[in-house]
């Protein structure tokens, strides 16, 4: 992303606290080592730092630095979690411009195209990040949000609505 932002002239702001998800096993990773620290090396090394802007802050305190309209894409990789996967689409999508993209990843598919046990299994597991099979909190959110009103990439977990 940071490679497109520099061939178009564009500026890429990355919004995370570095810490991780409490009660996920990110945490424990984010305590052992310095992801902020890793994502700036990577960056620095790919020649990228300088068309990036990190912001170290929570999504919905971040979200309230944007205007209205303002965003062309936002990939959206925050808590996956359904209730913060809900809140992170509530403030974000008033950010985005008509026509703009708004995409993340971990989706393993439709809701409405899952069979019944597959829907209880994950209504049952919403206020877990990874059920070891679904990210139970983005495939639900994104049903809620926009029904079956956006796309999957092909071979991938990588979702994308044009707004």
């Amino acid at each position: 992303i940071a490679q497109v932002a520099r061939a178009m002239g564009g500026r890429l702001y990355c919004i995370d606290h570095w810490k991780g998800s409490e009660n996920t096993l990110l945490v424990q990773m984010a305590e052992a080592t310095n992801i902020y620290e890793m994502f700036e090396s990577n960056l620095t090394s790919a020649g990228l730092w300088e068309y990036i802007t990190p912001m170290v802050t929570d999504s919905k305190t971040a979200s309230e630095l944007f205007t209205d309209g303002s965003i062309v894409f936002l990939f959206l990789d925050a808590d996956h979690r359904y209730k913060h996967f809900k809140e992170d689409l509530d403030v974000w999508l008033p950010k985005m411009k008509n026509g703009g993209i708004i995409c993340g990843h971990d989706c393993e598919g439709f809701y409405s195209k899952l069979s019944l046990e597959q829907k209880e299994q994950i209504d049952s597991r919403l206020g877990d990040d990874f059920t070891g099979v679904y990210h139970a909190g983005i495939i639900k959110g994104l049903f809620e949000k926009f029904s079956d009103d956006y796309s999957i990439v092909d071979n991938t977990r990588i979702w994308f609505k044009v707004v």
